[in-house]
């Protein structure tokens, strides 16, 4: 039926605004006098079914949209994790390149325990030096008074203040040990005051003419109890080499003693082994030990070249946490107030950490370090380029310590 056969006022309404044909039977047949209600109730289910029609076309529209959405960003995402990826292993093959991948850095963290074992012979050698003195002092009652009723040691009688007293080559040792140690030390100073007076002539030289520096050693280095001072003072190369010095001497002054009276005591007098004879045995054997150490192996160097390096450690490692500060500080500063100042400082402080990896790393260097690998790392986050540069600085007093052994 077209719009021209509708007779009725209400159904002509109806496809002039809709352009469909919502007329009933008992329109046309009443010539337009009469309208069915089904008319009406079809016209509001096809009114409903067109809006229910319309609100699912719309919803799937909006569903299509949110799909196509996701689907973009799962690639963005996919398209990230690749680019991450790729960032990942070019960082692996700088890391390789500037030897501080994870095969290097475990070949430098065994240096590094070397070191730290190495400092500990330290006070090794400050033990050694105490117990000889004390050994020596507990000892020498018991050795001056040694009994020897069947005079298996040849003595001299000496006349001491009116009384006789049997000089056995003992006592005779026990005299000399603490004299000659003494007369050392008293020497040494008086020598080194004299060397002072030389030092400019030799400073002249160059190094392959030049004699070997000398060592000050002060009075806590000879003295037992004021050595327990070097436990808490900063220590100096000279306190390592001091300290061996005086374990030498010691072991050839009062231990010399203390191992000739032992061997009188246990093979002459076949005397039983004391508390001090088995003190006194073992501070022997453990500062002849620390003597040969020091004259027939590299261990006083690798000690002083340790503590020489200490400085440049602590120096290193403050300076670490300081830039780690100042790297939180400008993304902290540019987030929450995000101005071209702000920027620059930002930038300032990353193109610095940029410039150093690459001079230390052997990327760059000075009259190139502006060269495409510099603009290369500023690509890669700061936090794993300041994790590099402490790697890179950790290698430098690495190396460092290490010449001269």
């Amino acid at each position: 039926m077209n719009p021209s056969d509708a007779t009725c006022k209400i159904c002509s309404e109806r496809q002039a605004a809709e352009g469909q044909q919502h007329c009933c039977k008992t329109c046309q047949l009443t010539n337009g006098e009469a309208h069915h209600h089904d008319c009406d109730l079809q016209w509001e289910k096809d009114q409903a079914d067109e809006a229910i029609n319309f609100g699912r076309t719309k919803k799937n529209a909006e569903g299509a949209e949110k799909i196509h959405d996701r689907m973009l960003l799962a690639e963005g995402a996919v398209c990230d994790l690749d680019v991450t990826e790729t960032k990942k292993k070019a960082w692996q093959k700088l890391k390789i390149a500037m030897r501080i991948d994870e095969e290097s850095m475990r070949q430098y963290n065994s240096k590094s325990l070397v070191m730290g074992i190495v400092k500990v012979g330290f006070l090794a050698v400050i033990v050694g030096c105490e117990l000889d003195l004390y050994a020596f002092i507990m000892s020498w009652p018991g050795y001056w008074k040694m009994q020897d009723a069947h005079n298996l040691i040849q003595g001299i009688p000496v006349q001491v203040w009116g009384t006789t007293v049997n000089f056995t080559v003992i006592k005779l040792l026990l005299l000399v040990g603490p004299f000659g140690y003494a007369t050392a030390v008293i020497m040494y100073k008086m020598y080194f005051e004299e060397s002072l007076q030389d030092d400019r002539p030799q400073q002249e030289r160059g190094y392959a003419k030049s004699g070997r520096a000398t060592i000050k050693l002060e009075l806590y280095h000879f003295t037992p109890l004021l050595r327990y001072f070097l436990l808490i003072k900063d220590t100096e190369p000279r306190d390592i080499e001091g300290l061996f010095r005086v374990n030498a001497l010691s072991t050839f002054t009062l231990g010399t003693a203390q191992m000739v009276c032992i061997l009188f005591h246990l093979c002459v007098l076949k005397k039983e082994y004391t508390i001090f004879v088995r003190v006194g045995i073992f501070t022997q054997c453990w500062n002849l030990a620390v003597t040969l150490l020091y004259f027939l192996t590299p261990l006083s160097a690798k000690m002083m070249a340790a503590t020489s390096v200490d400085n440049l450690k602590h120096n290193v490692e403050q300076n670490m946490i300081e830039t780690q500060k100042d790297v939180l500080d400008a993304v902290d500063k540019y987030s929450r107030y995000p101005s071209s100042a702000t920027l620059k400082k930002k930038t300032d402080l990353a193109s610095r950490i940029d410039i150093e990896i690459a001079l230390l790393g052997g990327l760059a260097t000075e009259k190139d370090y502006k060269s495409k690998v510099v603009s290369e790392l500023s690509k890669y986050e700061v936090d794993i380029k300041v994790e590099a540069l402490s790697c890179l600085r950790r290698i430098q007093y690495l190396k460092f310590a290490q010449i001269g052994q």
